[in-house]
């Protein structure tokens, strides 16, 4: 018996519907294939309440064309099996994350998603072809998506996108980082679950290339410019290549890893060790102790939405990780002073900073070493430290440190060696440098000069 019905109107819509049911004694089979043009709300309406409540969580503005084709036999148990296939053209999505513009894509539903697993939500899925958009002028491409397990949904695919660096801006805090150039070329494949159709903790494998950025630290009055940056997501870790760090005078080179970052990310973001590997050429520590000094920020207050949170999200857990840099800077310079071939492991946490195996050739012709631990305070930061010096010429070395304030004598007016072993408190900001010295052993071998 064959059925076939042109333009059969249910609500405000028609349905082009041809149905076949065999009603021979030995086979009970049938299909029915239905077409339609319908908006999304009309659609998810048709459905039983359980669906409906959850397409109702999304909404497409512009009619889709739908197909359905239903197969089943009436004298077997269970469902049918069910295949629908959707046309997105030129739509507006909009979702609980945002308004996607200008949407076409492919769509299609099966609850046979694996021959032999059955006709039910757990081998049930959605995929998704061809998925373009723009998305807070961020224009996305999606080749391929498959959501697969309605009853526990987990998402896979992958995703493209190439943009201009400056739209960032609508995902990222402007009070943490401001775009003003460079472009950015995103390639992952994604694996996510989906909890009361959200995405919950999404891991990507693949990478993101910046080219030639211009940024704006704002909380640290940093600026890196026309920067490349190379981010590699692996299932082990996350490697970070090709930074350039510009500020005023100084020039830093990066490179980083972080091992498990995706668990972490999510979960621990405190366990985060980020491993830097830093160069400069010189380095003026007068003009970077403003990025190293901590600032107070609205961040460190509870969001108090779910928008605002997800734009702070990143912010939070950058300073909740820890940090380990191994860091040689050919010249460096703090006014009067200078050294050369500074090399240093430093470990930055939540309750300081630790600077381990430091040493560094001074300018007065001495080699320096120490272990030090910094705390920071507000604008400034304050560090106790072991020191150790062989060989200094004392003259260069007194007026490196402006004689430590003494005006009854100059620098000038010594010259010989200096050989010590001292502890360290000191408070440092882009203001003062203060000293204060715990001597445990000092040797000084000296000539008189002038009156003194």
């Amino acid at each position: 018996m064959s059925i076939l019905s042109k333009e059969l109107e249910i609500g405000e819509d028609y349905f082009d519907i041809s149905a076949n049911f065999n009603v021979g004694k030995g086979n009970s089979a049938f299909d029915i294939d239905i077409k339609t043009k319908i908006k999304w709300s009309n659609a998810y309406n048709l459905l039983t309440k359980n669906i409906s409540s959850k397409l109702n969580k999304f909404d497409l503005k512009v009619p889709l064309e739908v197909n359905c084709l239903i197969k089943g036999d009436l004298k077997v148990k269970g469902e049918p099996e069910t295949r629908v296939d959707a046309t997105i053209k030129d739509n507006l999505l909009t979702t609980s994350y945002g308004n996607i513009e200008n949407c076409n894509f492919k769509a299609k539903f099966t609850n046979n998603f694996k021959k032999g697993l059955g006709l039910n939500d757990i081998n049930s899925a959605i995929i998704i072809t061809d998925f373009n958009g723009i998305f807070k002028d961020i224009p996305l491409l999606i080749p391929t998506a498959i959501i697969n397990n309605l009853k526990k949904p987990v998402a896979t695919g992958k995703f493209n996108a190439d943009f201009d660096l400056i739209n960032m801006g609508n995902f990222i805090n402007e009070e943490f980082i401001t775009f003003s150039g460079g472009t950015t070329k995103v390639n992952l494949d994604f694996k996510v679950d989906i909890v009361n159709l959200k995405l919950n903790k999404p891991k990507f494998t693949g990478a993101i290339i910046i080219k030639k950025a211009n940024l704006f630290l704002k909380s640290k009055n940093v600026n890196f410019k026309k920067t490349d940056i190379d981010l590699h997501f692996t299932e082990q870790a996350l490697l970070i290549k090709k930074i350039k760090f510009q500020n005023k005078v100084n020039t830093v080179t990066m490179e980083g890893r972080v091992d498990n970052f995706l668990n972490l990310y999510y979960d621990n973001p405190e366990k985060m060790i980020v491993n830097w590997k830093v160069y400069s050429p010189y380095l003026d520590i007068k003009q970077i102790v403003s990025v190293l000094t901590y600032h107070y920020h609205p961040l460190d207050s509870k969001p108090k939405n779910n928008t605002t949170s997800n734009k702070y999200e990143l912010q939070v857990v950058i300073r909740k990780s820890q940090v380990s840099l191994d860091l040689k800077v050919d010249k460096m310079t703090y006014k009067q002073m200078a050294a050369n071939n500074f090399k240093v492991n430093i470990v930055i946490a939540k309750n300081g900073l630790f600077v381990n195996n430091l040493s560094i050739q001074g300018s007065t012709g001495s080699n320096l070493f120490f272990d030090t631990h910094v705390v920071p305070k507000g604008e400034s930061l304050f560090f106790t430290t072991k020191v150790k010096i062989n060989d200094a010429e004392i003259t260069r070395f007194l007026a490196s440190f402006n004689n430590f304030g003494i005006k009854s004598f100059s620098s000038k007016d010594i010259k010989g060696k200096l050989s010590l072993s001292t502890s360290l408190s000191d408070i440092l900001n882009e203001e003062r440098f203060r000293y204060e010295f715990y001597f445990g052993r000092c040797f000084v071998s000296c000539k008189k000069r002038n009156s003194y």
